[in-house]
Parts: C-alpha cells; sequence; structure tokens
C-alpha cells in the first residue's frame, strides 16, 4: 500500500538474500597455567601408583623364587631318603666287610640288618666305639657299651678278626640329620661335640640333641649332599685365542690361562665343588668340565676331568664354584613304635653361628580363651644383648619335641615371664612360674600359625634364621628301611 512504511527483515538484504550476522573468527590457542598444573597432578599420582608396584613385584619375584627352590630341593631331600637310608635314619643298616671309624667327630652309626632286632631296638642307634673292619658275623645288639658280635655267650669275639665295639645312643628326643651342619658347626665351636649333637648354650655345643651327616664323610660331600645342585657362583671368566691343554694321562687335563694368577686362592674342591664352563669361539657349544684339584700357589694352570670333544677350541672360560645358597637339614620325632617322623628345613644362605642353634628355655602351650577359641603361644627367655635372629613368618623349633612353628606375631622386652603371659589366658590353666634353660632376662611372646601339637611347660627352642620353608616328609616304618 502507497504510502505505508515497509518492514525490514533482520538478516535479509533488500533483494532477498539473507546476511548472517558479523561473528568474531579468531580462535583461542594453548592452555592456561592451572591446566599443566591439574595434568601434571594426575599424571604424577598415576606414576607414583605405578612406581609403588615396582618394589612390591621385586619382593614377591624374589619370594616366588626362594619358594620354587625350596619346593624342588624338598624333593631332593625325599629322593635321598628313599635311597641312602642313613639320610632317613642318621646310620645304614650293618652289613659285613664295612670300614668304620669312631670319631671323635663323625663316628660310624649303624641299626641292625635284622628287621626283628630293628624292632627290639625301636628308638637306638649303635655308636662306633672301636674302629676297624665289620667281620662274617653281626654283633649281639644291646643297649650300653662294649656291644661286638658274642653269638654263643662266651664272652669272646665270633669273628677274631672282627675288633670293631659298639655302645647304644639313644634317639627318645628325636635327632638331626645336618651334613653341611656337622662339618660348619664343628668348625665355629671347634669341638667335635658340635659335629655330633644340634644345639648349643651359647658358648658350649650341648650333647642333648644327635646330629648325622647322613652319608657325608668330608666337607665337599656335605656340600654336595645338601645344597641345591644348580647353584653356582662366577668367579672369573678368562678370555683367550688359545688356551694350551695337557693331557696327564688319568682321565684328568691341565689347561694354561694366560691372564690369570692366583687360582689357589679361588678354587677349593676338597672344600667346594668347582667347575670349567667353556664356550667355543661363537659362543654356540658350551663344555662344563669339573676341577680335580687345588692348583699350586701362583699357578695359572688347572686340571679338571674328561676330554674335550675333537675340534672343540674354548674362547671363554668361566671358573665357577658351587654356591650354598640353598641348603636343607631334616628334623625327626621317633615314635615308640620306631616309625620316624620327618621335616625338612629348606634355607637360603643359612648361617653358622653359636646363636644360629642356640637353646632358649620356653614355654611352649595351647589353650583355650575366655572366648571358647583355641589359642597357641610360645613365651621364650632370652638375653637381651645377645637376642635371637627373628621375625614374622621365620620358624621356632620345638627342640624337646622336633616341631617346627611359623611365627605369626612377635612381641619382645617383657621384663618377666609373667609380664609375657597373654591376656587371654585362663586363669585355671598352667602357666610357668620360671623357665630354667637359657641365662637371659628377659622374655618374648610368639603367636603362631596354627596350633601348638604338644605342650612343653619347660621346654628348649632353636630360632633359626634364613628358613625359606619346613616340609613334612613320609613317616618312615623301622622296618621298611632297607
Amino acid at each position: 500500500m502507497l504510502g505505508r512504511a515497509q518492514p525490514v527483515l533482520s538478516g535479509m538484504c533488500r533483494r532477498g538474500r539473507r546476511v548472517l550476522p558479523h561473528r568474531n573468527t579468531t580462535t583461542r590457542s594453548g592452555v592456561t597455567l592451572s591446566e599443566v598444573l591439574i595434568s601434571l597432578m594426575i599424571m604424577g599420582i598415576g606414576i607414583v601408583g605405578l612406581a609403588s608396584l615396582f618394589p612390591v613385584s621385586v619382593l614377591k619375584s624374589v619370594a616366588a623364587t626362594n619358594m620354587t627352590n625350596s619346593a624342588v630341593l624338598s624333593y631332593n631331600v625325599r629322593g635321598l631318603r628313599s635311597s641312602l637310608s642313613q639320610v632317613a635314619t642318621g646310620a645304614p643298616i650293618w652289613q659285613p666287610g664295612l670300614t668304620v671309624t669312631a670319631g671323635p667327630a663323625r663316628p660310624t652309626y649303624l641299626i641292625p640288618a635284622i628287621a626283628d632286632e630293628r624292632v627290639m631296638f625301636p628308638r637306638v642307634v649303635f655308636r662306633c666305639s672301636t674302629g676297624g673292619t665289620t667281620g662274617r658275623y653281626e654283633p649281639t645288639w644291646r643297649t650300653g657299651t662294649g656291644i661286638y658280635a658274642d653269638g654263643n655267650g662266651d664272652s669272646t669275639p665270633d669273628d677274631p678278626a672282627d675288633a670293631t665295639q659298639w655302645a647304644s645312643l639313644s634317639l627318645a628326643n628325636g635327632y638331626v640329620v645336618d651334613p653341611l651342619g656337622s662339618f660348619r658347626m664343628q668348625d665355629a665351636f671347634s669341638s667335635a661335640t658340635a659335629a655330633n649333637f644340634f644345639g648349643n648354650d651359647g658358648t658350649n655345643p650341648l650333647n642333648t640333641i644327635p646330629r648325622f651327616a647322613g652319608s657325608a664323610t668330608t666337607l665337599l660331600q656335605a656340600t654336595q649332599l645338601a645344597t641345591l645342585p644348580d647353584s653356582w657362583l662366577l668367579q672369573i671368566e678368562s678370555k683367550a685365542d688359545n688356551f694350551p691343554v695337557a693331557v696327564n694321562g688319568d682321565n684328568s687335563f691341565t689347561i694354561a690361562f694366560p691372564d690369570q694368577t692366583g687360582l689357589d686362592q679361588i678354587v677349593n674342591p676338597a672344600l667346594t665343588t668347582s667347575r670349567l664352563v667353556m664356550f667355543d669361539a661363537d659362543l654356540r657349544e658350551v663344555i662344563v668340565r669339573q676341577i680335580a684339584a687345588t692348583p699350586a700357589p701362583t699357578s695359572t694352570e688347572l686340571s679338571y676331568i674328561g676330554a674335550l670333544p675333537s675340534g672343540f677350541l674354548p674362547t671363554v672360560i668361566r671358573i665357577e664354584t658351587q654356591e650354598l645358597r640353598y641348603t636343607w637339614l631334616t628334623t625327626t620325632r621317633v615314635k615308640t613304635d620306631g616309625t620316624r617322623n620327618s621335616d625338612a628345613a629348606i634355607f637360603f644362605r643359612r648361617q653358622f653361628g653359636p646363636n644360629d642353634e642356640r637353646l632358649h628355655g620356653a614355654y611352649v602351650g595351647a589353650y583355650v580363651d575366655g572366648s571358647g577359641a583355641a589359642a597357641s603361644v610360645i613365651v621364650v627367655k632370652y638375653d637381651v644383648n645377645d637376642p635371637p635372629k627373628w621375625k614374622k613368618g621365620g620358624y621356632v623349633l620345638d627342640a624337646g619335641r622336633m616341631r617346627w612353628y611359623r611365627i605369626a606375631e612377635l612381641q619382645t622386652d617383657f621384663a618377666s615371664l609373667a609380664a609375657a603371659k597373654p591376656t587371654d589366658f585362663p586363669g585355671a590353666a598352667f602357666y610357668p612360674t620360671a623357665l630354667t634353660t637359657g641365662t637371659g632376662a628377659t622374655y618374648a611372646r610368639i603367636r603362631i600359625e596354627g596350633r601348638v601339637s604338644e605342650n612343653s611347660n619347660d621346654g628348649q627352642v632353636i630360632v633359626m634364621p634364613n628358613i625359606v620353608d619346613v616340609f613334612p616328609l613320609n613317616p618312615l616304618s623301622i622296618r621298611d628301611i632297607q
């Protein structure tokens, strides 16, 4: 209509085209400082959480390795018990023609060859008191001393050529088969008693618990018997274009090391097994040979047993010694019928000092607390100036019962036996007023995993460090020993 104002449409031009409103097309770039800090904080939390897993994983890995190797070694012990009666019983079966010794350290021990006679002496072994060679007739076994073959009772030996004599040794308190400890503890105390008996008072060995070396007569044999075979320690790695080899003629050979001296300070096969690990030039073929003898002082040569394959030329040789990393001992309880119930304790780098086998006075007891729940406690008397090497997860041996207990909780530094008494201990139950073993005046309270099997009101315990685990072994009847 003429004369009326036309409306103006927003965003439209006069010709009908839409006009977009003006916008600022400039975009912001980068981040603020607060955003950077928040990002760093979140990332830091994640890194710290991840880093905390590494020490845990390392500890778990070490524990898994220890448990695996200890389990393997426990199976070795089972195999040794099956093949060597002296590993199971501490003594082999009597037979004619045996060379026997009277000690003083590690005398020969024997048990009767006839099963019915073994049953007559179920908790006894016989110790050689006069050495020699066993004759045609088995001794007339009895308890006491001066035992020899006297089948007709005329007080003269049945075989005049057999001068050996024997004395009975009671196993009523149990016994220990400990090849390595027999030699190492003898050195620690400079005493044959430490070789033949387990436990001490901190100063002197005690002749309470018999200790047997199994079949070992030398430290080298004990090392080979009681150590995990694949524990080896690298001593020297030598490289050369040529290692001269000489033939000795007795299946042994001598090899010269042009870059080594003082090998006698490293290798002593009389004490520890040593070996040569030889590689060819391509490091593809490996030959292992046992070292035969200790080299002379300043020598650059080692002798080994067994010829090398034809055409094999070593260019890298490693000298390794067997490391006493994983070792074992067994403790045995002997029932009145002669049945042996044994446990194998597996060590990681076992220590051989007086305090590692020290007997401490102890109360070992099981009881029912006020709520009716079963509970157990071990209260130990010790010297605060020379305390046992105990910790949570370690083991305690009830030396009077030959039973192992694992420490679940440890509280130390009680001033008296009464102060160490558990607060939930029933008032009507027996609790000792004194412990006779040991010279210390400080007490510890130990809670164990599981339950005490047998109470010991005035007993003795040994706290042995570095035990990985304790494995129960199959019971053995005295009749079944072969």
